[in-house]
């Protein structure tokens, strides 16, 4: 009978508002393709076969749009049990697990749904023509199908299946913009554990591109485009109940079957997990065991999850499966949206698929591993938090380089930072508004300082862990630089003083701020200063220190034994406050440093009388710094010179500085110690501020 199929009973716009739409834009074709493989699956016939037909309209301004997608197969079509199974919303007759909702994906995408089908009845050949849709037409006639024409014909037994005039422009401008390519590698991708199972017995599967109702291009599903199965095994996972809002596993279990595809890394962009329902692929989000874009040897991997439980569960939209994380199980049961009974949760099957993929395949477990002890030590070498490695590792590609790893990390901190400071101005702006005459300012004045106090320690402790993170890699480099100074000397070759100069403060610089002169004393970053300058050329405050006019007798001093004074080059100049001067000297690890005992007094001596009288400084602070350092020796050259209880150096205080053209005398402090002295003191600084941010000893 032709005309509206109505149904009793049944308020479909309900219905269809309760069968939720699917975010795949290709469910629809997924549903046809596989009721037309059903229905190929009932037929004794040889050679079956299954077309997918995209036709597109050219257009000269830019993409194509979308004109219909059509589906056709010989299978033995919309007989009267096909037939009722596809008019009765909710019917199963087609098997407990198939909940007779998948043609609404159909209603969902388009406003048109067109099945022209040849089947048998009373063995001779009918053609029945329907048309479906979710319009107001269709509900107010209490109906979803309208059919068309149900008569005789000549025809053999096929069925076609016409979507067109899609609902959401989004949906059109996708199937307007879909290439064959693509939509070949997404059905192989849903379909591989069923076409895998059917290898040997393949229908004959077609994709073709028509514009402008001429065929563009045409692509097949054969064999070669099926991935070989590489490991197949049982596996058994324990349900588990809400008790007490944690969960707790039971003696009850399940079993599933996991699959693995090993393929070329050009024929697969990335490695996934997918869980199978009624030989389809679902859309549930499961962890992989494996980064999604790395490759093993020129490989990447699809793994599969299937079993009776997520057949079972498959939802109203098909394709999409209710299966809960343990998080998602306890606010369910909670909130009273679940039972309180057992459940298989996502994270016990992600469990078991990582314990299966590093039994099967060692390589990616070694590489993990070897992944991990990467992050340890960049965790170690920059103080980072454990909670912020901890978020971005299952993200970390097993082939991913320092760089990367940290840019994650930092992106990471970024976005905690960011909510810590917006926390912040958010409780200061509470703070501005509050009314010093309302009953509860003294309680909400409090609790604003306790948030307060609570944010900017975090704050703040994301800062020194930077800096002392960089502080810990320059001492490491400091100690890798007298390791390997030891190793040339013993072989003969000349060192440098250079670099633990440039290590310390950078040559022909007056930034100090920017400079690692904390390894000598953490105040000294705060002084002016220079690096490896000319004596005429020194400033402080912006004027230059020496004298540029001199006397007769200033003159002679500045040239006596024949050296200008004036053109010496200090090793490290700083400046603390008005009439105080440090002086640094740096001597290669080889140089024998009792030999310069008088150059820092020297330079005291020059600056001391032939300064500018506006800069009185008279007080000198003096470091003479290299490695062969022998008590004896120093002591035999000045016997002035006293060893320090607590560190491996000599000092000597008061050394008097003469003055000469009427300047008053001045004094010198002087130290000579070890760069390994300097090492070990800085380490013992640096680690005090490591175990405040730690709590533990790296």
């Amino acid at each position: 009978m032709n005309g509206f199929e109505v149904s009793s009973g049944i308020w479909f716009e309900t219905e269809f508002n309760s069968i939720k739409k699917s975010k795949d834009q290709l469910r629809p074709v997924y549903e046809a393709f596989t009721n037309a493989w059903e229905s190929l699956a009932e037929s004794t016939d040889d050679d079956k076969f299954i077309n997918v037909d995209l036709y597109q309209t050219s257009n000269p301004m830019g993409d194509n749009s979308f004109d219909k997608i059509i589906i056709e197969d010989n299978g033995i079509g919309l007989n009267d049990d096909n037939y009722d199974r596809l008019k009765t919303l909710r019917k199963n007759t087609k098997g407990k697990l198939n909940k007779g909702t998948g043609r609404v994906q159909y209603l969902h995408f388009f406003g048109k749904t067109k099945i022209e089908s040849v089947y048998l009845k009373d063995g001779e050949p009918r053609k029945k023509i329907l048309e479906l849709s979710k319009s107001q037409v269709f509900l107010l006639n209490q109906a979803f199908i309208k059919v068309i024409s149900d008569e005789p014909t000549s025809e053999s037994r096929k069925t076609k299946v016409v979507f067109s005039d899609p609902l959401k422009d989004k949906d059109g401008q996708f199937y307007g913009t879909l290439n064959l390519c693509d939509m070949k590698e997404r059905l192989v991708m849903h379909y591989t554990v069923l076409l895998c199972q059917q290898r040997n017995a393949l229908p004959k599967i077609t994709l073709r591109l028509f514009v402008d109702n001429q065929q563009k291009e045409s692509l097949t599903v054969d064999q070669s485009d099926i991935p070989d199965l590489d490991h197949i095994e049982n596996f058994e996972v324990n349900y588990a109940t809400v008790e007490n809002k944690e969960i707790v596993k039971q003696v009850n279990k399940e079993s599933f079957c996991f699959r693995s595809f090993k393929i070329e890394q050009e024929k697969l962009p990335k490695n996934s997990l997918f869980l199978i329902s009624k030989n389809e692929v679902v859309d549930k989000k499961i962890n992989l065991p494996i980064p999604e874009k790395d490759n093993f040897d020129g490989f990447r991997y699809l793994f599969f999850i299937s079993g009776d439980y997520l057949d079972n569960n498959d939802s109203d939209s098909r394709g999409s499966v209710q299966l809960y994380s343990e998080k998602e199980l306890k606010k369910a049961v909670g909130e009273g949206d679940l039972l309180d009974e057992e459940y298989i949760t996502v994270d016990a099957l992600e469990a078991s698929s990582q314990r299966i993929v590093e039994k099967t395949y060692p390589v990616f477990n070694e590489k993990k591993q070897a992944k991990i002890l990467d992050l340890e030590k960049l965790k170690e070498m920059f103080l980072l938090d454990d909670a912020m490695v901890e978020d971005i590792k299952s993200s970390i590609s097993l082939d991913a380089d320092d760089e990367d790893i940290l840019s994650k990390i930092y992106k990471s901190e970024s976005k905690k930072i960011a909510n810590i400071d917006a926390k912040i101005a958010e409780t200061k702006k509470n703070v501005e508004k509050l009314d010093p005459t309302s009953d509860d300012y003294v309680d909400t004045l409090k609790t604003a300082a306790e948030e307060l106090t609570k944010q900017i320690p975090m704050q703040n402790k994301n800062e020194l862990s930077k800096y002392v993170a960089r502080r810990k890699i320059v001492l490491d480099v400091f100690q890798k630089i007298l390791e390997e100074e030891e190793k040339r000397q013993k072989n003969g070759k000349a060192i440098d003083e250079d670099v633990l100069h440039n290590l310390i403060f950078q040559q022909h610089s007056q930034d100090t701020e920017n400079s690692d002169l904390w390894l000598i004393n953490e105040e000294y970053i705060y002084f002016q200063g220079s690096s490896e300058s000319f004596l005429s050329k020194l400033t402080y405050n912006g004027q230059r220190v020496l004298k540029e006019s001199l006397t007769d007798e200033e003159t002679e001093y500045r040239r006596k034994l024949g050296e200008d004074a004036f053109a010496k080059r200090t090793d490290v100049l700083l400046f603390p406050k008005e009439g105080k001067c440090i002086i640094i000297e740096f001597k290669a690890p080889d140089v024998n440093v009792s030999d310069h005992l008088q150059q820092i007094s020297r330079y005291a001596s020059i600056i001391n009388n032939l300064s500018k009288d506006e800069f009185k400084i008279h007080s000198f602070y003096g470091y003479l710094i290299g490695e062969k350092i022998n008590d004896d020796d120093v002591f035999e050259h000045d016997g002035r010179y006293k060893k320090s209880e607590f560190y491996d150096y000599l000092y000597q205080l008061d050394i008097p500085v003469f003055g000469k053209f009427g300047r008053a005398p001045g004094t010198l402090n002087m130290e000579v110690i070890k760069y390994s002295t300097i090492l070990e003191r800085a380490k013992n600084r640096n680690q005090i501020f490591i175990n405040k941010l730690t709590g533990k000893d790296l």
